[in-house]
């Protein structure tokens, strides 16, 4: 099972950075030894669908296991993590494990319950392994947040209720809600548009929570005058 394990016999990517996540993959199913392989893949969902196949480079389609670390900057809110794994997967948030199906099994999807983060940077640890047969490796996060940016202020809310940013800008909803996000401007700002998974001086629909969205409303600082009641004594 070993046979494919050690430093240097496939060939490896570029180095791993702390912000994107770093695979590694052993010739066994528990992780041991040297990484066969060692490479950046990037700071996308991992979104392994291998099939009947594997990982390539010659590397074997059964009998093999691989981790994936990353440090992920959350803003405060609640998240829900979400795993698909044929066969077997663990996860961990915070140095917390949250997900322990370590066993074989055809595919099958794994939920959190909501978990409470703070703003920081959270280490991410996802481990897999495939026994035989299909190979299938899955993990993402769903959250909506909302963040302000420019010189002017003001405040978005959504419908249905649960962001109101001013305060409350993250938020949870049920897995294929629609959320439409509303941006109003204070005195002396103006609302210029939306940036990130959203975009226009509209409304912001979100079709599907069901996953990780982020979304930010500027606002521009006009220049006005205010007007004070003159009092005479």
């Amino acid at each position: 099972e070993s046979f494919w394990s050690g430093a240097g016999f496939l060939p490896t990517g570029p180095i791993c950075t702390s912000s994107e996540w770093c695979g590694s993959y052993y010739g066994n199913k528990d992780l041991t030894g040297v990484p066969a392989i060692m490479h950046n893949e990037g700071a996308g969902n991992i979104n392994f669908v291998w099939g009947a196949g594997g990982v390539g480079y010659g590397f074997p389609t059964d009998i093999f296991s691989a981790r994936w670390v990353r440090n992920v900057h959350f803003e405060s809110g609640y998240y829900r993590f979400h795993a698909v794994v044929d066969d077997g997967g663990r996860l961990w948030v915070n140095n917390n494990q949250v997900i322990d199906k370590w066993i074989n099994q055809s595919a099958t999807e794994y939920v959190t319950p909501e978990l409470e983060l703070e703003t920081s940077e959270i280490p991410i640890r996802f481990e897999y392994y495939e026994n035989g047969g299909l190979a299938i490796a899955k993990m993402w996060w769903e959250n909506l947040s909302v963040s302000k940016s420019g010189s002017g202020s003001g405040t978005v809310t959504s419908s249905p209720p649960g962001i109101n940013c001013g305060l409350t800008c993250s938020a949870l909803f049920n897995n294929n809600t629609n959320v439409t996000l509303t941006a109003v401007a204070r005195t002396c700002s103006t609302f210029t548009g939306w940036s990130g998974d959203c975009s226009g001086t509209g409304l912001c629909n979100v079709d599907d929570t069901s996953s990780a969205i982020s979304v930010t409303a500027n606002f521009s600082l006009d220049a006005c005058r205010i007007y004070l009641p003159l009092v005479i004594h």
